[in-house]
């Protein structure tokens, strides 16, 4: 797909693939980014540990992120990838993808505007060919059965014909409407704490931030038992059966006991594998709470709700 140049007033964005030369390849809004290191690893902790003789690379990108930011601030994008729908060269690979889409979340801002706020899905396995995420000497690459070389795929609204055909879909609808109801505004809220300056933190930091998003979300009672409940109502919003349900509830309470321990000592949040598998997880309900947009009119009638569905 060519680039097609396109005002700030359309949904624009750019999807992360590796360039023909190994280096992992931004843009947003028709402002490309790539980072100096051609090694996406290099990259990643220059983010995080701002190594010396890394911090001039990390801090270029970052002052292209706060760039963006003000110039695309009344739009949000979140694209995240499902568990298990795509298919992907190695679980390495996944975990590499998991990342790029995490530094894309950098991109998450505070104003919000209806008419500009839509997320954005790998959804089914893509008809096109096999989509894969190959680890290379390099980094990673797109399989060039979908997308030869260099390519970057281009999202706007003009392309969604496009994204249908590669296996994308669109939820815009959600927040059109131009009365926001509490919980709306709950809604958003909890986004903004989920993805704010998610993309510069430690993976131990971002249990502590979607901890506290997820605590917001799912509990309503000053004193309530948060690590007996909210796990339960999580699991029972996205859930898909019993064995789901099991799944999430124990991913979630090893998650915010870590982030408990963490809080008493003193100390970071221990990475395990279950911390990946709770990032995970944030990130497909990301994906899921702008449906919710309008369905309810407070927070108590939504985890009213969700008691009753697990009383069912």
């Amino acid at each position: 797909m060519a680039h097609v140049e396109s005002s700030i007033e359309e949904f624009e964005f750019w999807f992360p693939i590796s360039g023909a030369n190994g280096n992992v390849e931004f843009a947003f809004g028709g402002c490309k980014i790539a980072p100096t290191c051609p090694n996406f690893d290099v990259f990643l902790n220059a983010m995080e540990s701002g190594k010396e003789e890394n911090r001039d690379r990390a801090g270029a990108f970052d002052n292209k992120v706060q760039v963006l930011r003000r110039n695309y601030g009344k739009c949000l994008w979140i694209a995240v990838p499902q568990t298990g729908e795509l298919k992907y060269a190695s679980q390495s690979a996944y975990e590499k993808s998991l990342e790029i889409c995490d530094i894309l979340r950098a991109f998450i801002v505070e104003s919000y505007r209806p008419d500009r706020f839509a997320t954005l899905i790998p959804g089914r396995p893509y008809s096109v060919g096999d989509f894969s995420i190959s680890q290379t000497q390099n980094g990673f690459s797109v399989h060039e059965s979908v997308l030869p070389g260099s390519e970057i795929i281009w999202f706007d609204q003009k392309r969604l014909r496009d994204l249908k055909s590669l296996g994308l879909y669109l939820i815009d609808e959600p927040v059109k409407a131009e009365r926001k109801t509490g919980f709306d505004r709950v809604l958003l809220r909890t986004l903004e704490l989920m993805g704010n300056g998610v993309g510069q933190q430690s993976t131990a930091q971002k249990v502590v931030l979607l901890c506290a998003a997820l605590e917001f979300l799912f509990c309503d009672k000053q004193g309530e038992a948060i690590v007996a409940t909210m796990p339960k109502r999580a699991a029972m919003l996205i859930g898909a059966n019993l064995d789901d349900r099991k799944r999430i509830v124990q991913t979630i309470k090893m998650a915010y006991n870590d982030r408990s321990r963490s809080v008493h000592t003193g100390g970071k949040v221990a990475v395990a594998e279950h911390t990946f598998d709770f990032l995970r997880l944030c990130f497909t309900l990301t994906a899921f709470l702008p449906r919710l947009i309008g369905q309810f009119e407070s927070k108590e009638k939504f985890i009213q709700a969700l008691e009753d569905r697990q009383l069912a």
